[in-house]
């Protein structure tokens, strides 16, 4: 190991922990939101639209983020009902969800923004 580097195991290559800490990440999160038939397999493209926030801090906190505040998306139809909506009014709500995550995070904890306002059709690197 280089100096500097800091593994939980000193076997285990960074790149290697890196891998294994995002693989375990998203199995949590895909666990937490498939109860509201939302799944997750994609840290980058899942967490765009602000639902997967949301929804684990619904489930940790409900009193923090009711279910109900979350607004609708291509990705919610499983949890809300379905409606007419048009892409725009869709891309304005994946980025208010963005919002909210981020505003629900900072009142837990004072957590600074965690994810940036975007959209599915501006997905974040």
């Amino acid at each position: 190991l280089s100096r500097g580097e800091l593994h939980l195991n000193p076997w285990v290559k960074a790149k290697d922990a890196e891998e294994e800490t995002r693989s375990l990440l998203l199995t949590w999160c895909d666990v937490v939101c498939s109860k509201y038939g939302v799944s997750v397999s994609n840290l980058t493209t899942d967490l765009a639209d602000g639902v997967v926030v949301c929804l684990l801090l619904n489930n940790y906190m409900p009193n923090l983020l009711r279910l109900s505040e979350i607004r609708r998306t291509d990705r919610t139809t499983n949890f809300m009902h379905p409606s007419k909506q048009d892409h725009g009014e869709i891309l304005q709500n994946e980025r208010r969800n963005c919002e909210l995550a981020n505003n629900k995070t900072y009142l837990l904890g004072g957590i600074g923004r965690m994810i940036p306002i975007s959209d599915s059709s501006d997905v974040p690197d």
